[in-house]
């Protein structure tokens, strides 16, 4: 964007704003414009506050210690009767390690944002503020809200759009930012490939399943139903998870569209 409009920053009034925040459209100044750290999103993320930041973190966090924690108890019961002892440092040392590495960056950061905090004088920005920086031209208005600053531009088709317009997608190296009609049709398009690879063979699955099943019902081993139980159950849930995400993110383009057409 050209113009990102000087504003005093939120957290330090007496600097003037570097930028705006690309979860929150809060003015940042260089001290509080921070950085995602790299073992969260690869290289490259906006340009985001310490507070979205942190809150970014926490969630990360919590989604580690859900997969890795009973992962580590797994391991260690299977182990624990089994006596494998190549595979126990293979598997639980390796969780553990990993567990220890995300923790340490974690309470790093978190040390970070407690400094931060500490230097920070707290303002809030008033609407007038905002609208003159507008009608001046020194902020660009939002396409879809003329009464809102626009904090991104669409990567997809290059449109100024504010923080209620403004969608992030993670990616493994990076990210970028669209706005609510380009990320709708960037979902439908993602529902329609993981339902050719994650609907259809799971429909095959069930219908070999039930097949094998009725004809060799009496020499079937155990392990066939273990194994064909596991593999509809992780193409389920990586079917049902994005189901559920699209139709959310369907209720909220909706629910912005219809915001949209009452400005």
């Amino acid at each position: 964007m050209e113009n990102i409009g000087i504003i005093n920053c939120k957290y330090h009034p007496q600097k003037l704003n570097l930028n705006w925040c690309s979860h929150c459209g809060t003015p940042l100044c260089e001290n509080c414009v921070a950085e995602v750290p790299k073992w969260m999103m690869g290289f490259g993320y906006p340009d985001i506050c310490p507070r979205c930041k942190q809150k970014k973190i926490n969630f990360t966090m919590k989604i580690i210690l859900i997969l890795f924690i009973p992962a580590l108890v797994i391991s260690i019961i299977v182990h624990f009767f089994l006596f494998y002892l190549y595979t126990f440092y293979i598997s639980v040392v390796g969780i553990s390690g990993c567990l220890l590495y995300y923790a340490t960056i974690f309470l790093k950061e978190r040390k970070k944002y407690q400094h931060w905090v500490k230097t920070i004088d707290e303002r809030s920005i008033t609407n007038e503020e905002i609208q003159d920086l507008i009608q001046n031209q020194k902020l660009e208005p939002c396409k879809y809200h003329s009464t809102k600053p626009s904090i991104n531009e669409c990567d997809e088709c290059g449109i100024n759009i504010c923080v209620n317009c403004s969608k992030i997608h993670t990616r493994f190296f990076g990210a970028y930012i669209s706005c609510m009609e380009c990320f709708w049709k960037k979902r439908k398009r993602v529902l329609k490939i993981f339902l050719w690879f994650f609907g259809i063979p799971l429909v095959l699955l069930l219908v070999v399943f039930f097949l094998v099943t009725i004809v060799y019902w009496s020499v079937i081993h155990y392990s066939f139903y273990l194994v064909y139980s596991l593999t509809s159950l992780f193409y389920g849930i990586f079917f049902i998870s994005i189901y559920l995400y699209t139709k959310k993110s369907k209720n909220k383009f909706v629910k912005w569209k219809n915001e949209v057409k009452t400005h």
